[in-house]
């Protein structure tokens, strides 16, 4: 992130702009909103909601962390200019994460109705997935709760992780492009990293346990896309 990237903890953030692992059962928020008091005053009142909140102080900065962070719902803070309205849409063009705006008459109103509205709209299914319980192997995945078991141990995924695997698991055995995935995951306005695909499912592997050599759940076809192993 950039200079002004901050986490609840009130550290300024230099490095890298990956949004660090929240604490078990905190639902991650990637908060963009270019006023640092308003952020800092937010993500403060967000933290107390138990969530793990990271800033982004622009738009550059949230397209950057979505690249390497995996956020499970972004607030856009819109503010009352066109500009705020401008980011806001195209944010969502490219935005696997829910993404709910915030106006300033919002951030007077007390943080519980802001936490139940985050809530309310993580309990939306995926968008074209659907509801089944699949069982494969060891690996045991109920879609509609994002239960993910292996050899009955449950299995913590990010929501582009468990989105990657869940759109594989619909079409068990059938070759899913790179591209595919990507318009599923992002939307075809996606600009980001072509590798950014690669890396998540690099991470779904580890923690199914596939080895990369020989994985057994998510397969990748050459130069194409993914499969998984039937």
């Amino acid at each position: 992130m950039g200079e002004m990237g901050t986490t609840t903890n009130g550290t300024n953030r230099h490095e890298s702009p990956s949004i660090a692992p929240p604490a078990a059962g905190r639902i991650r928020v990637l908060l963009v909103e270019p006023r640092s008091i308003y952020a800092a005053k937010l993500a403060k009142q967000l933290g107390d909601e138990m969530f793990a909140v990271h800033v982004a102080p622009s738009e550059a900065d949230a397209l950057e962390t979505l690249l390497i962070g995996d956020p499970d719902v972004v607030l856009v803070c819109i503010g009352s200019h066109r500009r705020g309205v401008e980011m806001l849409d195209r944010l969502r063009a490219v935005c696997a994460p829910h993404v709910i705006s915030v106006t300033d008459d919002d951030l007077a109103l007390p943080i519980r109705r802001l936490s139940t509205r985050i809530r309310d709209a993580l309990r939306h299914p995926l968008a074209d997935v659907d509801g089944a319980r699949r069982a494969v192997g060891d690996l045991d995945v109920d879609i509609a709760t994002r239960r993910v078991l292996l050899r009955g141990h449950p299995v913590s995924l990010t929501r582009t992780e468990f989105q990657i695997l869940a759109l594989l698991l619909a079409r068990p055995g059938e070759v899913i492009t790179r591209c595919q995935l990507q318009e599923q995951l992002w939307g075809q306005a996606w600009v980001g990293n072509r590798d950014t695909v690669g890396v998540h499912v690099g991470h779904l592997r580890r923690k199914l346990g596939d080895d990369p050599g020989t994985p057994r759940y998510v397969l990748t076809v050459r130069g194409v896309g993914y499969r998984f192993g039937c």
